[in-house]
């Protein structure tokens, strides 16, 4: 059953990934300055609490932030979306270790949903991300990406809108598209993401084209968990000219 939309979609198209970046790091500085006094007042650690995404879309806008707030990541911490199940080790290919060779120098590296423990430990683990989250005063601005197959975070089709922290089996696309992925990860849930103040989502490449008109401009359904951004009131897509080649109005 399609969902009401709250509110229409705010598109941002650039000429290319690097001018989307700097517009969308640019806000990332406005808002973390904003944030600051009433930060310094309650005693936070950090003025603004950001939720951060991985993958390919992604550097173009880290590499913006290293050069406006450091490799320190002055002011900014927060949470990441996913990561792989099991753990991987400091050897392989992770979520944190990519965090961390973004912004090596990060006193507050991001708080990532990873867990080396049992799998039947998992679900007491995903609570306690949801309750620190909670305790932090909740999440300032997501940045998201999108999978070709419409997934946000590692919620694939079939996520519903009120999951929240979990561990899921990754989508036959995704691993197709990534074949050295585990093939479990745990993720923040569409529930968790919706909860974020402010949502920033990036596509860039015609190969993200299709996802993103499906998101957009389809019906908000289970089929694209990124539909579900339909129903945030303040989501703002930032695309270039090839992710945004297949909407029909502009």
């Amino acid at each position: 059953m399609a969902l009401k939309v709250i509110k229409a979609v705010k598109l941002r198209i650039h000429h290319n990934a690097e001018n989307a970046s700097r517009e969308l790091v640019g806000e990332i500085l406005q808002l973390r300055n904003a944030l600051a006094p009433s930060a310094r007042q309650s005693g936070k650690a950090f003025p603004l609490c950001l939720g951060f995404a991985t993958g390919s879309s992604m550097l173009p806008i880290y590499a913006q932030m290293r050069e406006f707030l450091g490799p320190e990541l002055a002011g900014v911490g927060g949470f990441n979306l996913d990561e792989f199940f099991p753990q991987q080790d400091a050897n392989n290919f992770s979520f944190a270790n990519f965090m961390r060779q973004q912004f090596p120098e990060a006193d507050h590296p991001a708080k990532l949903p990873g867990f080396s423990g049992a799998k039947n430990e998992v679900a007491n683990f995903c609570q306690s991300f949801e309750d620190e989250i909670v305790k932090l005063g909740g999440i300032d601005l997501q940045l998201l990406g999108i999978g070709i197959n419409g997934h946000i975070g590692f919620n694939e089709p079939g996520s519903e809108q009120l999951s929240q922290t979990r561990l899921v089996n990754l989508s036959e696309s995704t691993l197709q598209a990534n074949p050295d992925f585990s093939t479990m990860a745990i993720t923040q849930g569409i529930a968790t993401i919706l909860n974020a103040r402010r949502i920033r989502i990036c596509a860039f490449g015609e190969h993200k084209a299709e996802a993103v008109a499906t998101a957009i401009e389809g019906p908000v359904s289970v089929d694209c968990p990124a539909s579900f951004l339909q129903q945030h009131r303040d989501v703002i897509w930032f695309l270039d000219k090839a992710s945004a080649s297949r909407l029909t109005s502009k």
